[in-house]
């Protein structure tokens, strides 16, 4: 397992990367087992919820997240696991009408952070580390890191998703400070 760097949309070369579409897995293997495992260190290091294969160059279908785990009302100290997600090949097949608007950043573009409205559901039919196909529903912030991660694979950033960019901001040590609509990737011709 590796932490590998993650690409940068404000560098040039990450960008041109970061817009292009991934392809579908095809194969199955330890190689996509060893791909996964450094996708979630690279995510940890970076201390993310979400993270796409091509936010490390790789442009594969693939899109781990990690949640804090549930817990009820009374458990024990001890916290059980986190809760994981590995989808490969994923599909956005439904959203819900209801929309959420909530903060939200990127890996790919540290330290930056904005209002983006969502739908509050989204069903999701996707294939597992074995290539089995699966369906997955999710409201809320899962919901949220999911159409993040999915819109990744299309070669689109959060900041295309921005109504509002009086609300995108940059957190440095100094603080906050709006991010100047020259900066803003955009995106360019399919």
């Amino acid at each position: 397992m590796t932490v590998r760097p993650i690409l940068q949309a404000t560098d040039p070369r990450g960008e041109a990367i970061l817009r292009r579409k991934s392809s579908k897995v095809k194969r199955f293997d330890q190689d996509l087992v060893r791909l996964v495992d450094d996708m979630v260190d690279s995510m940890h290091a970076a201390n993310g919820a979400g993270l796409a294969a091509v936010q490390i160059g790789v442009l594969q279908r693939v899109v781990v997240a990690e949640l804090p785990p549930l817990r009820a009302k009374g458990e024990a100290e001890e916290a059980p696991p986190p809760r994981r997600f590995v989808l490969c090949n994923p599909e956005l097949v439904e959203r819900s009408p209801e929309q959420q608007t909530g903060e939200e950043g990127c890996l790919s573009l540290a330290g930056w952070y904005a209002q983006v409205p969502r739908a509050q559901a989204v069903e999701v039919r996707y294939q597992d580390l074995q290539g089995r196909r699966r369906r997955m529903h999710a409201e809320g912030f899962l919901a949220r890191v999911l159409q993040h991660e999915l819109d990744h694979l299309e070669g689109v950033l959060f900041t295309d998703q921005v109504e509002d960019f009086s609300t995108l901001v940059r957190v440095t040590p100094e603080g906050e400070e709006p991010v100047p609509l020259e900066q803003i990737p955009t995106r360019g011709e399919p």
